[in-house]
């Protein structure tokens, strides 16, 4: 029932532009053609606005940020990762407070909120996480060390892929490091995988959706990557599969603390079977450096608001800022009003101009 309600607000905001799965007259896809989109009475003023900046994408986030710093809340910096030692790793740009107070962080009001992040298998993340074995424990003091020297405001944990047989170790994790972040007046924001209730993937079984919304002040969903390297071709973040989580979430996470993960980037699957996974300006700018124009279609799908690319060769799926504008109209209806984008790096600034 609730589900049927959400889709019906939905239809109702966006009845001007998009007709949605009942009585949907764009399914199947080929039968659909381009809509104009409906934005310009949606306020970015009435939400809020973060943003995870990858290391390697650093010099154009923050060229983003100075641009238009008024339009964020936070920021969140991938400068922490678990190394294969299971010890504190640090990326990105050494002179971090020279950067930082250029930019006039603290007197913008932007709360900086650095993430901590893994390239560990499961397996590797089932060694760390384990109680017994005094790593976590060890890991924790390094990195409160580490943010009171920084003179952030919290940390996001962002550790993708944990074990089902991991989800107390972990609850218990973020039980632990909550204690040390309260005592410091620091936050404890947690990234979580995207779930729906129904058939989700084994990494999203290691989170417990309901025990931490009880221990973080933020917890940010990803919806996205409903399509990727590892499926067929197909829209990133379609919008009957982000209604399902967000209902879902709803039900886990009060709204108050939930975070709207939205993509920024794009897939282009090949023939060939070779699929590339790029941000906004890398995905231009590949399709300006291999192919004329006239070799590739594009079209806006109106079951996702996303860019699709076709050609004889590829076929592309691509998250611009119409398309994020629409999936944040999306939750909006449902009472939603912060988002957290992946990522600042590259993507479609002109969803600032809105």
């Amino acid at each position: 029932m609730k589900y049927l309600i959400a889709l019906t607000i939905f239809g109702l905001t966006l009845a001007a532009g998009i007709h949605l799965l009942n009585n949907n007259p764009c399914f199947p896809r080929k039968n659909c053609t381009d809509f104009t989109t409906i934005t310009d009475k949606f306020d970015l003023n009435t939400i809020q606005i973060s943003g995870w900046i990858p290391w390697w994408k650093e010099d154009e986030a923050y060229t983003l940020i100075a641009a238009y710093p008024t339009k964020f809340t936070s920021i969140s910096p991938m400068w922490f990762y678990v190394d294969v030692n299971y010890e504190l790793e640090e990326r990105g740009r050494s002179a971090r407070p020279k950067t930082l107070a250029s930019l006039e962080i603290k007197e913008l009001g932007l709360e900086l909120i650095p993430t901590l992040a893994s390239d560990l298998t499961g397996d590797d993340l089932s060694v760390f996480l384990d109680p017994e074995n005094g790593y976590a424990e060890t890991f924790q003091q390094t990195l409160i060390a580490k943010l009171v020297e920084l003179n952030v405001d919290g940390i996001d944990i962002d550790l993708e892929g944990i074990k089902s047989h991991n989800r107390n170790d972990f609850t218990l994790f973020l039980e632990k490091l909550r204690t040390l972040l309260v005592s410091r007046n620091l936050k404890l924001v947690v990234t979580v995988h995207a779930q729906t209730g129904n058939y989700d993937s084994e990494i999203s079984k290691g989170q417990d959706l309901e025990e931490i919304a009880k221990l973080a002040d933020e917890v940010r969903v990803m919806i996205y990557d409903r399509h990727g390297k590892f499926s067929d071709a197909g829209a990133i973040a379609p919008y009957d599969w982000m209604l399902q989580v967000l209902t879902h979430s709803l039900k886990k996470i009060p709204r108050e603390k939930l975070v709207v993960g939205l993509p920024s980037y794009g897939y282009l699957w090949e023939t060939s079977g070779v699929t590339h996974s790029f941000q906004y300006d890398e995905f231009t700018k590949y399709l300006v450096d291999n192919y004329d124009p006239g070799y590739y279609s594009h079209r806006r799908d109106p079951l996702s608001g996303e860019l699709i690319y076709v050609s004889d060769s590829f076929h592309g799926w691509l998250s611009d800022s119409e398309s994020i504008l629409l999936k944040m109209k999306l939750a909006h209806s449902l009472g939603l009003t912060r988002f957290v984008i992946w990522s600042l790096g590259g993507m479609d600034v002109t969803l600032f101009d809105h």
